[in-house]
């Protein structure tokens, strides 16, 4: 079973750059980033945002970017739309993607579903 992190960041908002933002002098996104890490079994991690400064970001922290189209990059988007995509994009990537456990990292939270193909 292989089992994948996806942190998902939108760059538009209310408050500019929320996702980057400092806190106690680290990026904000770092935080959920960095707990995936340490998670033993994951085998690969994704980033996808609308942002380039999120991805650049994320990039350096080891994760692969996934380019998030507008349609999907609203205030009014719903999440799973964003996890749809990025499996979509995972698996034109990724030949041996079926049938497993998928672990995704987004909005500070930590989620897990089981997708089936």
């Amino acid at each position: 079973m292989k089992t994948i992190a996806i942190l998902t960041g939108r760059g538009g908002s209310n408050l500019k750059d929320k996702n980057i933002l400092k806190i106690n002098g680290i990026p904000c996104l770092r935080y959920p980033c960095d707990a995936a890490k340490k998670v033993k079994g994951i085998d690969k991690f994704y980033s996808s945002s609308d942002d380039e400064k999120i991805l650049k970001l994320t990039s350096k922290l080891g994760y692969e970017s996934i380019k998030r189209p507008r349609t999907i990059s609203k205030s009014n988007s719903k999440h799973v739309d964003v996890i749809k995509h990025a499996l979509k994009i995972i698996k034109k990537k990724r030949k041996d993607f079926t049938r497993n456990y998928y672990y995704f990292v987004g909005q500070c939270a930590y989620y897990s579903i089981r997708m089936d193909f």
